[in-house]
Order: structure tokens, then C-alpha cells, then sequence
């Protein structure tokens, strides 16, 4: 380790370019992140649920970058797949603002999503309560993001894909008080899902369609299970019965790209999580339309 840096730790937040086996970062840098696309999974099936009460398929997404960044494409992604899960004909129209924090543009952009494509749910990768503002005020419903936007929201928020940062921060400062030197090995490159606790949703709302709760809840206990994760090659389709009981059936059923190549074959059970991290994923499922 370079003295200059004897005792000391790096962390960076959503990264995903970290130092190689070799030279003094090897032992005092990490990135740290986690697998929030389990969340806008969950999130989204609240969103499916909600369309075919509605009797409405398009769903919109207000997202400041798509898939220049693996970070933002891969949010896309799992909201779509898990709103098909619950209604196969889903469809998700996204609008980019190509800009981290613009509450003018991701209003402007949620009310485009609303008059152009009609759509009924709008999910977000931005940081305001605007979109779901904007379904508040136009009568549809709203999936938000880093905290549970109810409160901005009363009459449209379902839930929102949130965040436990502090289940990294006790992990992280344990260990650099700890033992500086083998902090790479006691935490490396960190990268905590609803297993760690890490990600989260918010509470549903009495706006949610009925069975959300319990259909959310199943679908978490595989994830964390390790039984099934979001991009693998078995579907989940999700029905709730007039009594409100929740069936899910696993399907080997391929992922496909927008531009209908295959991505992962159908029943391979490994998961796309790599790509999520590592920043290559950059492609959007079939069911996303751009614009």
C-alpha cells in the first residue's frame, strides 16, 4: 500500500471500475453498489398488476440515461420483466433525460409518458417525485425510487425500488476500523441485494391492485433464496385468483432483446448479474420502446 494512504479506504459508490489484483489499490479501493434491480422487479409487478386492473397495458419509465449505462438499462429491464410477469402484454415506454437531476425534465418527461402513450403506471431512475406527481395529478399510478414518494404522491404512488445504505456503511467502517490492510478481502467489491437487505421496496399502498403484497412477497422469498433471479432464463408468471390467492409458474422462457436476439437461453438458471455489475449490460428486453 502507498503510505500517503496507510489506514485509509476508498469507497465508491455505483462504480463498477475497480482496481485489478495489482498495485496499491488492489488493497485500499473498492466499489460498492447493489442489485436494485431486484426491487424495480418487485416494483414492477406491483406495476403489472395495476395495468390489467386497469385494463391498460403501457407502462412508462422516466430514466435519466438508458443503455449507455448498465446501471440504468438494467433498472429498465427487471421493472419490465416483472410487470410481464404479472401481465404478459406489458409494454414500457421509456423517456431518457440524459441528465442525473433535471426535476424540470423528468416532469416534462412523465407528462409525455402520460399524453403520448397513454400510459397508466410510470416508474422512474431519477431522484424527484415528479413523475409521480404527474400521475397524481393526471389520475394514473406511479412505482417511485429511493424512498417511498406516498407522501408526494397519496392517490398514485404503489411502491418504490428503496435503498439501505447503511447496511454497507456498518459492513465497510467495521471492517476499515478493523483491519485496513485485509479490507479487500474482508469486503472487496460489494454488491448486496434484498438478501443483504441492502435493497428494498416501500410499503404497497391501498393503491395497489389485489394480491400485490403477497405476490411481492413470494417472488422476494425466491430471490433471496437463491432459488430464481431476474435474469435467468425461467419466466415467472403471476395470477391472482378472485380470492386473492397468488400463483407462480416458472416457464424456461429465453430472454430477448428489443431487437429479438436472444440473450440468456431459455432455462438457464444462471443469472445476468455479472453484466449488471460489471457494466455491460446495455441492451434493452423485449417490451421496452425507447422515445
Amino acid at each position: 500500500m502507498n503510505p500517503d494512504f496507510a489506514g485509509i479506504v476508498l469507497s465508491h459508490a455505483t462504480g463498477y471500475l475497480a482496481s485489478d489484483d495489482s498495485g496499491d489499490y488492489a488493497t485500499s479501493f473498492n466499489n460498492y453498489f447493489g442489485r436494485i434491480y431486484q426491487a424495480r422487479y418487485l416494483a414492477g409487478i406491483a406495476a403489472g398488476l395495476k395495468s390489467l386492473e386497469l385494463g391498460n397495458n403501457n407502462i412508462g419509465y422516466v430514466a435519466a440515461y438508458g443503455t449507455e449505462y448498465a446501471e440504468t438499462c438494467s433498472g429498465i429491464n427487471a421493472f419490465t420483466l416483472g410487470a410481464q410477469a404479472a401481465n404478459p402484454d406489458a409494454v414500457c415506454y421509456v423517456k431518457t433525460i440524459n441528465c442525473w437531476g433535471n426535476e424540470a425534465l423528468e416532469k416534462s418527461a412523465a407528462e409525455s409518458l402520460f399524453d403520448t402513450h397513454n400510459v397508466c403506471v410510470v416508474s422512474q431512475h431519477c431522484d424527484s417525485a415528479q413523475p409521480a406527481q404527474v400521475a397524481n395529478a393526471k389520475g394514473g399510478y406511479a412505482c417511485g425510487y429511493n424512498s417511498d414518494m406516498t407522501a408526494e404522491a397519496p392517490n398514485a404512488h404503489l411502491t418504490a425500488a428503496i435503498w439501505h445504505w447503511n447496511v454497507y456503511y456498518h459492513t465497510a467502517i467495521e471492517a476499515a476500523m478493523t483491519d485496513p490492510d485485509n479490507f479487500m478481502n474482508t469486503v472487496g467489491i460489494y454488491y448486496g441485494g434484498l438478501k443483504e437487505g441492502f435493497v428494498d421496496n416501500s410499503p404497497v399502498t391501498e393503491n395497489c391492485a389485489a394480491g400485490t403484497a403477497d405476490a411481492m412477497a413470494a417472488v422476494r422469498a425466491l430471490i433471496e433464496s437463491g432459488d430464481w433471479d431476474v435474469f435467468s432464463g425461467i419466466k415467472l408468471n403471476i395470477t391472482v385468483d378472485e380470492d386473492g390467492t397468488v400463483n407462480i409458474e416458472k416457464t424456461n422462457t429465453a430472454i430477448i432483446d428489443s431487437n429479438d436476439n436472444e440473450i440468456k437461453a431459455a432455462g438457464d438458471k444462471s443469472n445476468l448479474d455479472d453484466g449488471v455489475i460489471k457494466g455491460s449490460m446495455n441492451y434493452y428486453v423485449k417490451g421496452v420502446i425507447a422515445g
